[in-house]
């Protein structure tokens, strides 16, 4: 009889791409404010907002569409945090931040770093097509995909 061989299945692989949207000092005081375009996001996507300045200092953060139909996200934020946001839906956005109480102390500076990091579709590591979520083989070139 004669023997056949099996493959090992392929393991799925999703990529984790982050991309660095701003890394840059401002000088913000009490109700100042300061925007950025985030330009496209997409459903799914982290959007980390990281503080560096006095934790004293609180501001308003706020991710809000283009369009100007609605905000997604608007909160406060103390001075050296993060913040990670899952976005809800796609669109394109901007950032605000306005400083609502501040210390006075180191001269209302702070750096903003914004990143956005999102999960592209599983692909099949054997032909690197699209898997569909939850396949067991790939649709493409056949290969069993591991769990």
């Amino acid at each position: 009889m004669p023997m056949t061989t099996r493959e090992p299945p392929v393991k799925k692989v999703e990529e984790e791409r982050v991309e660095v949207l701003l890394n840059a000092p401002f000088e913000l005081d009490e109700d100042d404010s300061i925007e950025f375009i985030l330009g496209r996001i997409e459903a799914g996507d982290i959007i980390n907002v990281k503080i560096d300045a006095d934790p004293e200092n609180i501001y308003i953060l706020t991710i809000s569409m283009l369009d100007g139909k609605r905000n997604l996200l608007s909160t406060r934020v103390k001075g050296g945090s993060t913040l990670s946001y899952k976005v809800p839906l796609s669109c394109e956005a901007s950032i605000m931040l306005k400083c609502s109480s501040w210390s006075g102390e180191p001269e209302g500076k702070l750096t903003v770093n914004i990143a956005r990091s999102s999960r592209r579709a599983s692909r099949c590591p054997r032909c690197g097509m699209p898997l569909e979520p939850g396949a067991k083989y790939c649709g493409f070139c056949g290969a069993k995909v591991a769990e």
